[in-house]
């Protein structure tokens, strides 16, 4: 099935089940009202005729209101679950419609002189960053932003990823769910979660003396009242002890505020990490990076399970502190939030050490359900194949970014290393676009992700771009001078790496024209001696020249143009050899800027 006609059928379905939903709590509500005014009349009954069927029948209505109210609890919860989904599915219709708005850009990653990020649009509006995420979890967006941002450089990780995908791609209820039942439990963002403080902070009463009192005080105090309901000693005696009781707690309400701010953070994704847990466990995978992330998990045992359930179970006890009467009574009865306290306490001995392990295969799930999605609203799409030794070899690439089809489709192939593809052609012609086609597509392969692409095969490699070298006023960094100072990490990275791929586009247009064409020769003259290969792009035809200097190295290819007085044609298909057409002065004869 198509994405567009599994999305448009999941709408349908998700609007019938909420009408459906909706439709039973509204009975529900009625027999809730009807309930209560049932025991609002029975009360006045009651209290008039004291006749005892009466008292039952209301007692019975008082049952019966409490077991609608969590049956309507539930329901609250299925809706607000379909609501998310109907939220979920038009996200991705209005995807497959080229609308991106509302889809978070992830500029929050952007790192200076990253080494292709800018250039290739990886983050930012209309990013790829933008088109590919679907995380839940802060960390599963970490996670997703760190597999663009750093591509793997290792055979088993990147083929573990593919295999991942793949399966996850093929079960896409599976994948929609995960991400529904995380925005469902997912709270407002608070606080960072910082839970190396909670994890490292030493037991709230670390003295065995301290719980001896609370122990001894606890009992005595629940005798009392025990004995007070038997009329063995005074209420008054009972009421003080309690009173002693609620006065401790009260001694221990700024170092309890401390403890919460501690937890804060954590409070808010225990919920939705014990939910996507549960989720995880429901399905038997067969991808071995899959079927490791179960197991750090637990597997059989389901440990990640209980431990974040008993968590999360204390964790809301907790927080009924907030509850005045509640907390009142259970305080000045047996210091409840004191045993919170301990058993949280406990938890963090047992468990603490594996907590991260958890979270991150949580987190990395996350972003793999992102990459899966994109993988399954691009059925047009290829893996890429993954072979030692080689470099690149594609067959009808297109860009992405640029709509569903990605665009005009060439091949292109790099066969060996010290292999550079000058790429000349008219202003508009495409050269710039094919660039960022070929470099994306490589982050895409890198990254374990699918390409667009017809096919593609390719080897472990770095990148590295310069496309978009700007000036610096701050920092009185000239244009050209910026341009240096890439060019200069661009042979610190090749330093450091055995097999790098560059994309160049218009190297040294900060000076002028004979001497950009000498530094450049000289430069890429220069680059034969590191372990590069690469894409320069240039208006300058005289560097072309180089294919017959060094005719192992260098090779030619253009995007040529058809014009005449009145019209330019673009075709963007790439052909060997250099351009011979231009077309600066029709444009700005057409523009009305020269006669």
């Amino acid at each position: 099935m198509r994405p567009e006609e599994f999305y448009s059928q999941k709408q349908t379905e998700i609007q019938q089940a909420l009408a459906a939903v909706k439709k039973k709590r509204n009975g529900i509500t009625l027999g809730k009202i009807i309930l209560f005014l049932g025991m609002c009349i029975g009360i006045y009954f009651f209290a008039t005729t004291a006749v005892w069927e009466i008292l039952a029948v209301k007692i019975g209505c008082l049952i019966l209101f409490i077991i609608l109210s969590v049956w309507d609890n539930k329901v609250v919860v299925r809706i607000k679950e379909y609501e998310i989904a109907r939220i979920c599915y038009q996200t991705e219709l209005n995807y497959l419609k080229e609308e991106y708005e509302g889809l978070p850009t992830g500029k929050e990653y952007m790192r200076e002189n990253h080494p292709y990020a800018t250039d290739l649009d990886i983050l930012g509006d209309n990013s790829l960053f933008q088109q590919m995420n679907r995380t839940v979890l802060p960390g599963g967006k970490d996670k997703l932003a760190e597999y663009l941002l750093s591509p793997s450089r290792t055979v088993q990780e990147i083929k573990e990823r593919q295999d991942s995908v793949a399966e996850l791609a093929a079960l896409p209820d599976w994948c929609n769910e995960f991400r529904v039942k995380g925005r469902l439990y997912s709270q407002a963002e608070g606080k960072p979660l910082d839970l190396n403080t909670w994890l490292n902070v030493k037991p709230y009463f670390s003295h065995r003396s301290v719980w001896m009192y609370i122990y001894f005080s606890n009992i005595l105090t629940v005798g009392a009242w025990i004995a007070v309901l038997f009329s063995y000693i005074p209420f008054i005696f009972a009421l003080v002890l309690s009173l002693v009781q609620l006065s401790w707690v009260a001694l221990h309400l700024k170092r309890m505020g401390l403890y919460n701010e501690q937890l804060d953070g954590f409070m808010q994704v225990t919920a939705v990490y014990l939910h996507l847990i549960r989720h995880m466990e429901e399905i038997p995978f067969q991808s071995k990076r899959l079927k490791d992330l179960q197991q750090r998990l637990g597997g059989e045992k389901q440990e990640a399970l209980r431990a974040f359930a008993v968590l999360n179970s204390q964790l809301n006890r907790f927080e009924q502190r907030g509850n005045f009467l509640v907390s009142t009574i259970v305080n000045g009865l047996y210091t409840h939030t004191f045993y919170v306290i301990k058993n949280l306490d406990r938890w963090k001995c047992v468990y603490g050490s594996a907590v991260f392990k958890w979270m991150g295969a949580i987190n990395e799930i996350d972003a793999l359900v992102s990459m899966a999605i994109y993988y399954f609203n691009h059925p047009e799409y290829t893996i890429p194949i993954l072979k030692e030794g080689k470099w690149l070899t594609a067959e009808g690439i297109g860009h992405p970014l640029l709509g569903k089809n990605g665009g005009v489709k060439n091949d292109f192939s790099v066969r060996d290393m010290h292999e550079f593809f000058i790429i000349t052609g008219a202003n508009m012609a495409g050269k710039s676009t094919f660039l960022r086609t070929i470099g994306v597509n490589l982050v895409l392969a890198l990254s374990g992700n699918v390409v667009c692409s017809r096919k593609f095969e390719f080897g472990l490699m770095e990148l590295f771009t310069s496309m978009r070298t700007t000036d610096d006023l701050a920092r009185c960094t000239s244009y050209f001078h910026a341009e240096l100072l890439r060019l200069k990490q661009l042979v610190a990275q090749a330093g450091q790496t055995d097999r790098l791929f560059i994309i160049l586009d218009e190297m040294l247009k900060g000076t002028n024209s004979q001497d950009k064409l000498y530094g450049s020769v000289k430069f890429l003259e220069r680059l034969i001696q590191l372990p590069v290969s690469g894409m320069v792009a240039t208006h300058d035809l005289a560097l072309g020249e180089l294919a017959e200097k060094y005719p192992d190295h260098f090779f030619n290819y253009c995007f040529e143009i058809i014009s005449t007085d009145e019209n330019i044609q673009y075709d963007y298909k790439l052909k060997a050899g250099i351009s011979r057409n231009m077309n600066a002065s029709l444009l700005l004869r057409k523009m009305g800027l020269i006669r």
